[in-house]
């Protein structure tokens, strides 16, 4: 901490968002009573950006402390998850493979949580149709349902999952 100690607050930022938080945090100290919250990307010791979600509070008039206090939170994982998630579900909905995911969980029935348009272009069904359906209708054969069922169970169990993509 002896690093950051009497260094401007705004140098930690990414260069592209600076002038923009310096804009906030010039509106902020007009209505100083209220909490701000924004999302911007710090510059890390090593020069790689972090994405923080931040939070702003005036602390003009305590004793101890006089100006703006300043909180972040890592959000760095959380927004690549999203990105990643994405990127995912986007290539789901655009790929011509029909996808029907659903939840597999022990003494009970598997639900169907997803379908993608191919999905639906291949079953007829309109989309979403049979979303929150169980799975056993689906597939006509209730024996492959069952074989299905029970390989799927003992993947599970293995794997410690609860879904599964067909």
């Amino acid at each position: 901490s002896a690093e950051v100690v009497r260094q401007p607050a705004l140098g930690f930022l990414h260069p592209d968002e600076a002038a923009q938080i310096q804009e906030k945090l010039s509106a902020f100290r007009k209505t100083p009573e209220s909490v701000k919250h924004f999302e911007l990307r710090l510059v890390h010791k090593d020069g790689s950006f972090r994405t923080v979600e931040g939070r702003a509070k005036s602390t003009v008039g305590s004793p101890h402390l006089n100006g703006t206090l300043l909180t972040f939170h890592d959000n760095t994982d959380r927004r690549n998850r999203e990105e990643e998630l994405q990127l995912f579900h986007t290539a789901m909905e655009q790929t011509e493979a029909g996808i029907l995911l659903f939840e597999v969980r022990e003494g009970a029935p598997e639900a169907i949580v997803y379908t993608n348009p191919a999905w639906s272009r291949l079953s007829g069904d309109k989309p979403g149709e049979t979303v929150s359906q169980a799975v056993d209708p689906v597939f006509a054969d209730t024996a492959v349902a069952t074989a299905l069922r029970e390989s799927l169970l003992d993947g599970l169990a293995r794997s410690g999952d609860s879904t599964f993509a067909y």
